[in-house]
C-alpha cells in the first residue's frame, strides 16, 4: 500500500512510503511478508508521523529468510534516506530468523536515516545476526521513554549499530546477547537496565510493581499529570490507542483494566465488539 498524506486504519498489508510526510495514526501493521526490506513497514525518502501504531510478527520471505536490500533490512521497519518520528508505538514480535544469513535490524533497520522514537515498547524481534531490536546504518535515533527488551540476535540483541543510538530516560534490558553494541548507556540520561514488568506475555501495559512507572523524562507528563511512565502506554498520547476502531480507547494505567479507575475506557483493544457496555 502507498500511502498518501493520512493514514487511519485498523489493520493493513505491508505499507510502503515514498518521498511522503504521511500520517499514520491508530495502524495495525501485523503479520505480513516482504520479499526484501521492510516487512511491515518499508520507509524511502520520506518523514512519517506514526502514533499509536502497532507493528507486530511481520517478517522478511516466506520462508523467513531475510534478503540483502542496500545493506540493511528490517523485519519490522526498513528506513532509507527517512525521518520517521516515532510516538507510542509496539514494535514487537517482528524477524528475520535465517541464522545462515547476515542481515540486521529484527524490530527496525536505518539506513542514512534519523529517528525520533517515543513512548515505545522494541520487543521479542530476532534478526541473524546484529540488532535484534533496533540496527543503525549512517543513522542517528533519539530515543526517549522507550523499553528495549527481550530481542534477539547472534552477536548484538538490543541495539546493533555503527553510531551511538542517543537515549534518554529508556529501558535496554534482557537482550541477547547484548544489550548495547556501542556504549552502555545504563545509568545516564535516566536509562535503565531492569526488567520492565509488563502486565502479563503479549500485554505492554506496565506492572504495578514496574519500576518503569513514572520513570520517564520527567518533562513529559501522563494524561493524569503525574511523571510519564515508560513504553508505550506513557506520556500523553497514551490514552488514544484505538487499534480495532470500536470508538473507545484502550485503558493506559498501568496495572489490569478497572472500569473504576478508567471509566469508558476499552478492555479488549483487539476486539471491535468488547468495548465498556458490551464485555467491559
Amino acid at each position: 500500500e502507498h500511502t498518501g498524506d493520512h493514514a487511519l486504519c485498523v489493520t493493513v498489508c505491508n505499507v510502503e512510503v515514498y518521498s511522503s510526510d504521511a500520517v499514520l495514526e491508530n495502524v495495525d501493521v501485523s503479520w505480513n511478508i516482504a520479499e526484501t526490506a521492510g516487512g511491515g513497514i518499508h520507509l524511502s525518502n520520506s518523514s512519517p508521523e506514526m502514533t499509536n501504531i502497532q507493528i507486530r510478527e511481520n517478517s522478511l520471505n516466506q520462508t523467513g529468510v531475510c534478503h540483502s536490500y542496500s545493506d540493511s533490512t528490517g523485519g519490522g521497519i526498513y528506513a532509507y534516506n527517512s525521518d520517521p518520528v516515532i510516538t507510542n508505538a509496539k514494535i514487537v514480535g517482528n524477524y528475520c530468523a535465517d541464522e545462515n544469513q547476515s542481515h540486521w535490524g529484527g524490530g527496525i533497520s536505518m539506513r542514512d536515516s534519523n529517528a525520533s522514537i517515543t513512548q515505545s515498547v522494541i520487543a521479542m524481534n530476532t534478526a541473524p545476526t546484529y540488532g535484534g531490536g533496533l540496527y543503525l546504518r549512517n543513522s542517528t535515533a533519539s530515543i526517549t521513554n522507550t523499553i528495549i527488551t527481550e530481542n534477539y540476535a547472534s552477536i548484538i540483541g538490543g541495539i546493533g549499530s555503527s553510531d551511538d543510538a542517543l537515549l534518554s530516560h529508556s529501558n535496554n534490558y534482557g537482550n541477547t546477547p547484548n544489550n548495547y553494541d556501542q556504549t552502555d548507556q545504563t545509568g545516564t540520561n535516566g536509562n535503565l537496565s531492569v526488567d520492565p514488568l509488563f502486565l502479563a506475555a503479549d500485554d505492554y501495559h506496565l506492572d504495578p510493581a514496574s519500576p518503569c512507572i513514572d520513570a520517564g523524562d520527567p518533562a513529559i507528563l501522563d494524561p493524569d499529570g503525574s511523571p510519564s511512565d515508560m513504553g508505550g502506554y506513557g506520556g500523553p498520547d497514551a490514552e488514544f490507542w484505538d487499534l480495532d476502531m470500536d470508538g473507545y480507547y484502550e485503558w493506559w494505567l498501568p496495572g489490569p483494566y478497572d472500569p473504576a479507575t478508567s471509566p469508558g475506557m476499552d478492555c479488549d483493544d483487539g476486539d471491535d465488539g468488547v468495548y465498556p457496555g458490551t464485555g467491559c
